[in-house]
């Protein structure tokens, strides 16, 4: 605050409203006591604002990951701005403080909206509600949309900084952003091998399973349960000698004229391994855009009413850092 922003706001003043009859100094001082006591109240609402997020274990140190310290600095800032336009970020920290006002349980394996279990104090609180879009939409490395938000929400959960997305009723919870356009990816095994495309190429003659022309090619083939059983397991190599393997090939085998059922079965069976890589016990899928989500704890009934799994068995320039056969999710 200086000499040059309080006459700028004097001179704002003076264009709606004729100040010419009033002490021109009488006034600076009453905008410059306004200025001072918003700056005051900003500084103190930041403080609150650090005292609530350390309370959640959220706290600048420097073993914190770069993404956890950005959420920091989002919180704050989207929270200030909003507080200083609504003045009810006070009422907002209270709140999100108090247990009673957190969502404690969620419907299990169907659709649903963050909305519909979020307190309507909180809902009717401007502040509260202008920051969620920005915490739907916080990620950074390792860390997807709608991870932190989960931290504020929900009752109990705790995020586990730089080891997992976090921990809620005692289960490791895994977190995924989709919506109905853009997709997560879901890795098959542990580590990057790139095999895909000469396995198209050497068995397929570089028909990629899934695809129009693989179908036409191979749907009546003799030795089709040869071929699958020896593409799918040079594939995923972590998984060729177990029976979920020998399972997804018979199933695969038996349906490949129907594309879509195909692409579910394999999306289903690679969820169940992503599962066991990481050692999650539940997994959310959110929609950071209209917060939709479903939460899956039952991964033998899989709602594939409500997602849409699209494997990708080509890599060609893909350059991302998942293993090939990698299946990517999103909302119908």
């Amino acid at each position: 605050m200086n000499k040059k922003s309080i006459n700028d706001v004097y001179e704002k003043i003076n264009e709606k409203i004729d100040l010419s009859k009033i002490e021109k100094d009488l006034v600076l001082s009453i905008i410059k006591e306004s200025l001072l006591e918003t700056k005051n109240d900003l500084e103190n609402f930041s403080s609150k604002c650090e005292e609530y997020l350390k309370s959640k274990g959220i706290f600048k140190n420097k073993k914190m990951s770069k993404a956890t310290l950005k959420f920091i600095d989002t919180f704050i800032s989207a929270a200030e701005n909003s507080h200083y336009k609504h003045e009810d970020g006070y009422e907002m920290l209270d709140m999100l403080s108090n247990k009673d006002y957190l969502i404690d349980n969620f419907s299990i394996n169907v659709k649903d909206n963050l909305l519909n279990y979020i307190h309507a104090d909180l809902l009717a609180n401007k502040t509260f509600m202008d920051i969620l879009k920005p915490l739907a939409q916080h990620n950074g490395k390792g860390v997807g949309k709608g991870e932190y938000l989960l931290g504020i929400i929900l009752k109990d959960y705790k995020i586990l900084d730089g080891d997992g997305d976090g921990n809620w009723g005692g289960k490791k919870n895994e977190v995924k952003s989709a919506t109905t356009s853009t997709s997560s990816s879901l890795k098959p095994i542990k580590t990057r091998v790139d095999v895909i495309d000469k396995l198209n190429k050497k068995i397929f003659n570089d028909l990629e399973p899934f695809s129009e022309a693989h179908v036409d090619n191979f749907k009546d083939h003799e030795n089709l349960k040869d071929l699958y059983s020896t593409y799918f397991k040079s594939l995923y190599k972590q998984w060729k000698d177990t029976p979920e393997m020998n399972k997804l090939v018979k199933d695969l085998v038996e349906n490949i004229k129907n594309v879509n059922l195909c692409e579910t079965i394999l999306g289903n069976q690679v969820m169940k391994w992503y599962k066991e890589i990481e050692g999650f016990e539940t997994i959310f899928i959110i929609n950071n855009e209209n917060y939709d989500f479903v939460i899956i704890e039952d991964f033998e009934n899989i709602p594939n009413n409500i997602l849409i799994f699209k494997p990708k068995m080509r890599r060609g320039g893909d350059s991302q850092a998942v293993p090939d056969g990698y299946v990517n999710i999103r909302f119908k």
